[in-house]
């Protein structure tokens, strides 16, 4: 993991606390479905079923997308949703503006595609970064960011320097 090791330059941790909320609650529900599962003789192996289920599956999911991390190093932009990762070299971003992660643009939170085209890593809805790349597959990219004019500064600054 090349990024892991070169220093930071800024970097973002973006929590979810409607992942981490569900995170919670499906952590809780299989418990209990686990516990009435074990003691139920009539619905065991459905209770069972549905407790393996979403601690297996549902749970991994939502623990995935419930931390974005946004890092700038001198050479590129790194976004990560848990296991998913996307490297931008600075020579690439042609583009960086302020915007905003809406429900009606985005219809949820984790990996997006927008009415406008653009792919979106959300992790709250609120203020959010929108970037245009060379050089890609999804050119127009909108990330979630606590504070996007200094995520830009930062950017610009190492793309820039004086």
């Amino acid at each position: 993991m090349k990024s892991s090791s070169t220093p930071a330059l800024y970097e973002e941790r973006i929590s979810s606390p409607v992942l981490g909320t569900l995170s919670f609650m499906f952590t809780a529900a299989a418990i209990g479905l686990t516990v009435a599962g074990l003691r139920s003789e009539t619905q065991q192996r459905d209770l069972l079923t549905t407790a393996a289920f979403m601690a297996f599956i549902g749970l991994p999911v939502l623990a995935n997308f419930r931390i974005l991390v946004v890092r700038i190093t001198a050479e590129s932009l790194e976004l990560r949703f848990g296991l998913f990762r996307s490297r931008t070299p600075l020579a690439d971003i042609v583009d960086m503006r302020p915007d905003a992660a809406t429900f009606r643009r985005y219809l949820g939170i984790g990996f997006r595609y927008g009415r406008d085209g653009s792919l979106a890593w959300v992790a709250r809805f609120g203020p959010a970064v929108r970037m245009v790349r060379r050089n890609s597959r999804f050119p127009l990219v909108v990330f979630t960011s606590r504070n996007p004019a200094a995520m830009i500064a930062a950017i610009k600054k190492v793309q820039r320097p004086t």
